[in-house]
């Protein structure tokens, strides 16, 4: 990476009181900018088409435990390309995932075989100890990972310099690999965004709640009183691939929650109320923020490693081969 180019990943820098460097764009910011609906609406786009019509990516990566251990172990194995000790075996899973109130290391196990069962991981044995197994992504997995990089990228280019976010949109794999080892050391930033938001844990918690969720805030968009048009329940399932009782028995317990109103007529519509519109816009911008830090420590760790390597970054790994998912076109 030229040096104007990583001169410039320090606009958006700010320095702390200690004296240290803060990169990135503050939530506060990105909520202040005047581009901010827009970017909350193509992230809610982006979020509401991720993986399109495969509904084994749809029911099988948007499931919340499944999504944390996804990737956990997509961070472990870049990491481990310097760290062989981070290489992700089920051990070290379940004890990084205590600390993430990931609990039961059956519970765990059981949603590593069902990832291997799936195609999204393989267990390998490990190099320098055969008797442990290595759990390693499968081109599925990784071309998966690209595209939710490139989906809550999308969004940034609105308010910042497009070309920061061009390897993320363009699905560049040595950048990937940079994010996901940049994203192991910030796991507890990359948390935040949903433990300190009650109302959008509650949906990510939820088989397919974030979906369900942002489908909902596609359906107000422009609707007089935040409102769904009638029929929402039948329309969300469809897109979610989920029952519609599932559907309603979760707008239920929001309503019990007073995020949402349910009309008096059951199914007529279902009401956005102002509790949980502030969350989606709360966590938008702490996730866009997240995802701004992170894109630039990325960049200048590629720069690093590309540095002391002397060399152009490193070609797909010979058992990436092209991966049986649609890829929607990057928006820059």
């Amino acid at each position: 990476m030229k040096g104007d180019s990583l001169s410039r990943l320090g606009r958006g820098a700010d320095l702390t009181q200690s004296g240290e460097t803060q990169i990135g764009r503050s939530p506060e910011e990105i909520r202040s900018h005047p581009g901010f609906p827009a970017a909350r609406d193509r992230l809610v786009d982006a979020i509401a088409a991720l993986y399109g019509n495969d509904v084994r990516m749809i029911r099988g990566l948007v499931r919340y435990e499944r999504a944390v251990v996804f990737m956990l172990l997509l961070c472990l194995d870049a990491s481990s390309r310097e760290n062989p000790h981070d290489a992700a075996t089920l051990g070290r899973l379940c004890d990084i995932l205590e600390a993430m109130n990931v609990h039961g290391r059956r519970r765990i196990a059981d949603i590593v075989s069902g990832l291997c069962r799936d195609g999204f991981i393989v267990s390998e044995p490990a190099p320098r100890d055969r008797r442990v197994r290595v759990l390693k992504p499968t081109p599925l997995m990784l071309e998966a990972d690209r595209l939710w990089l490139a989906a809550f990228c999308s969004p940034l280019p609105l308010l910042y310099d497009a070309e920061t976010y061009a390897p993320a949109l363009e699905l560049d794999r040595s950048f990937q690999t940079s994010f996901r080892i940049v994203s192991l050391r910030e796991i507890d930033v990359a948390a935040r965004p949903i433990a300190e938001n009650p109302a959008i844990d509650f949906f990510i918690r939820r088989d397919v709640g974030i979906r369900v969720l942002m489908v909902m805030m596609q359906s107000i968009r422009g609707q007089e009183g935040q409102r769904t048009q009638p029929g929402f329940y039948s329309a969300a399932a469809r897109r979610c691939y989920v029952s519609r009782n599932h559907v309603r028995n979760l707008l239920e317990e929001a309503a019990r929650m007073g995020l949402v109103a349910l009309s008096p007529v059951r199914g007529d519509y279902v009401e956005v109320l102002p509790a949980l519109k502030q969350a989606v816009d709360r966590w938008v911008a702490e996730s866009l923020a997240a995802i701004d830090r992170t894109t630039r420590l990325a960049l200048i760790h590629r720069a690093g490693a590309g540095n002391m390597r002397r060399c152009d970054p490193p070609a797909p790994d010979a058992h990436e081969t092209k991966a049986p998912i649609a890829r929607p076109a990057s928006r820059r």
